[in-house]
């Protein structure tokens, strides 16, 4: 793999000046890519794992991350025009979410709650910028994309283990760690109460938040299989079995956003991929069809039926001219609709939005409408307002244009530029039909690293075809 440097300069230069370097300064980038890889596991395997509970929970993957972000500080990042474009979104997302969240003060004098989230979504923020300077510093990668994968493949094992009547009891006293989960004893006891299949999930939440996690971290994994393509065949057969074990994982939470963003993903990967990918496209069809062939659908061990059934729910609405006997698929409809009518009543909302302050998809403030927020458009356009949401799709638009425009050469940073685009096809039918990426601090923390990821791509290729891609790992003496 190529050992070039990454920050830009000629290649005598930067090792050069890694020869120079003395040993301290190896050890504080040694340090910050760990801090760095540190909280990334942690926003993966277990967001919601608490330091402490002072009124309000201070969960760990948000210090790690402001860590992360203060010891990375120092190194500076290269800036690219497509960067440049995206942090002027940023900024004004940041501005957004603060009047937003001070309009909330003002209309429930929350103080706390509502400084709290402000707080969560800007360390959402300082990760991402944590990962963009992890990647794009020798040694850093390794640390980032590992800890990302051991991260994914820990939340598709636990998954996996609960939604088998088997293996269930094994992970049980995982979900009953109050520390781990604030709802472990709700859990616990609903992972003991049944003795047949049930929905996977893990301790990054709901089984709908698992399996849109391990979606997008699906393609993430093919791009470090063919990064570690030299590193001998046991690498290569460890990143095959976390891709495989990623994609179970995301099957096995019975969710059909989830299987949905992997086809998206997969597609991605069969227009742009590298011949890798291509057969990874191709293997997950021919898997996905031969389960559904062989494996029974009325088991009591497996819940195959419940895509049937949900499919053809969907089906019969749409038929139906949009009308759904159930409430939950009525009410992702209505996350399209009902936003738009209340703009048409509520201009205001064009500028200022309501704020966030638990994180849930049916809050009410004051006299606010109580409309569906189960897409990301609704969720950013009631808790930021137009503005935010005009910013955050910017954001998102601005960060795939630039993975999109990345020089596919040479071959590495061609499979990382459509493992990024894919997962960004995995998110984006995460944000048609789930509001989490708004709502919830892990699931805009995640997204936010995505796009943090996407610019490292981008940046790199722009030092030209002799440049590793950003998963790539160069073998220096301070990594």
């Amino acid at each position: 793999m190529n050992e070039l440097p990454i920050d830009g300069r000629s290649a005598e230069r930067g090792a050069s000046s890694r020869r120079a370097a003395p040993p301290s300064e190896r050890a504080a980038s040694r340090r910050a890519s760990q801090l760095t890889a540190l909280a990334v596991f942690l926003l993966t395997a277990a967001p919601r794992a608490r330091l402490a509970q002072l009124g309000i929970p201070i969960y760990a993957f948000d210090v790690v991350g402001v860590l992360a972000f203060l010891a990375n500080y120092p190194y500076p990042a290269q800036p690219t025009r497509a960067g440049s474009q995206t942090a002027g979104w940023t900024l004004a997302l940041v501005v957004t979410i603060v009047a937003a969240q001070v309009h909330h003060v003002f209309m429930t004098d929350d103080v706390m709650r509502s400084t709290y989230m402000l707080l969560r979504y800007l360390s959402g923020m300082a990760l991402a910028v944590a990962v963009f300077k992890s990647l794009r510093r020798p040694g850093g990668p390794p640390w980032v994309i590992g800890a990302l994968m051991a991260g994914m493949c820990t939340t598709a094992l636990l998954a996996l283990l609960a939604s088998l009547p088997q293996t269930r009891g094994l992970i049980r006293p995982v979900f009953e760690i109050s520390l781990l989960s604030p709802t472990a004893a709700r859990s616990g006891e609903r992972l003991g109460a049944s003795l047949a299949g049930m929905r996977g999930t893990s301790l990054v939440g709901t089984s709908t938040l698992t399996g849109a996690f391990l979606a997008i971290g699906w393609p993430i994994a093919y791009v470090t299989l063919e990064a570690t393509r030299d590193r001998g065949r046991w690498m290569r057969r460890v990143t095959t079995a976390a891709a495989f074990l990623i994609a179970a994982g995301a099957v096995a939470t019975y969710s059909r956003g989830a299987v949905v963003a992997l086809a998206a993903a997969a597609t991605v990967f069969a227009v742009i991929g590298t011949s890798r990918q291509r057969t990874a496209a191709f293997a997950l069809v021919v898997a996905a069809t031969m389960g559904w062939i062989v494996l029974p659908k009325d088991s009591d061990t497996l819940l195959l039926s419940r895509y049937g059934s949900r499919f053809g729910m969907l089906a019969e609405g749409i038929r139906n001219g949009g009308e759904f006997e159930e409430q939950n698929e009525m009410g992702r409809l209505l996350s399209w609709t009902e936003p738009v009518e209340w703009v048409a009543s509520h201009p205001e909302s064009l500028v200022l939005g309501y704020g966030n302050t638990r994180g849930k998809a049916t809050i009410k403030v004051g006299d606010a409408p109580d409309f569906h927020r189960h897409a990301v458009p609704a969720a950013a356009l009631y808790y930021f307002g137009g503005l935010g949401l005009l910013a955050f799709v910017g954001i998102v638009l601005s960060s795939l244009a630039a993975a999109i425009r990345t020089r596919p050469d040479p071959l590495e940073v061609r499979s990382q530029r459509a493992g990024i685009v894919a997962a960004f096809g995995a998110a984006g039918v995460w944000f048609v039909i789930g509001h989490a990426a708004i709502s919830t601090a892990r699931g805009f923390a995640l997204t936010m690293m995505l796009v943090a990821m996407a610019h490292a791509l981008h940046a790199r290729g722009q030092e030209g075809p002799s440049r590793a891609g950003p998963l790539d790992s160069p073998r220096t003496n301070d990594g």
